[in-house]
């Protein structure tokens, strides 16, 4: 199960990654139909036990995610692919993928303030008043979101080779 799975979610991510990095978006086309093909797929392979695996699944990523979609904390299109993944990859193989996921978000969240920091101090004599005008250059810079499509992308394949 493990191969379909992989073969039906690397297009899909790869494809999602490049959307969320490029424009911040995850397409609905994308990510509606990922949940449907993910009940019928565990349906037609393991029946009734698939179809509640699929269901475990999409219960256990899209209620986690929701509540940080209501906290402003993601998007709506990252809470329908990590329930599309769910539904694809079942219960027993979400909570897995949502540590990885977890962990690749905050090394991307990181790395970001990495990159902005030294963009904004890297060449600057900290005790010039350019440093104050940089300040809220930072400040609004770090409020920018980070693209979580890929650190769902990227955690998920790492939890099937890990």
């Amino acid at each position: 199960m493990d191969f379909l799975q992989l073969s039906i979610l690397i297009p899909i991510l790869l494809i999602v990654s490049f959307c969320d990095f490029r424009w911040h978006i995850i397409p609905n086309y994308i990510t509606l139909p990922v949940i449907g093909v993910g009940f019928v797929v565990n349906s037609l392979i393991s029946g009734i036990d698939g179809f509640l695996s699929a269901l475990s699944g999409f219960g256990i990523a899209a209620i986690l995610f929701l509540v940080l979609y209501l906290l402003k904390a993601m998007g709506a299109g990252d809470v329908k692919l990590i329930a599309g993944i769910g539904a694809l990859i079942g219960g027993e193989k979400i909570v897995p993928a949502l540590f990885y996921i977890i962990i690749a978000g905050g090394l991307m969240a990181i790395l970001q303030m990495g990159i902005v920091f030294w963009q904004n101090y890297s060449y600057l004599n900290l005790n010039t008043p350019k440093v104050r005008e940089n300040e809220s250059t930072m400040r609004s810079a770090l409020k920018k979101t980070i693209p979580y499509g890929v650190a769902i992308s990227a955690g998920t394949i790492a939890s099937f080779l890990l």
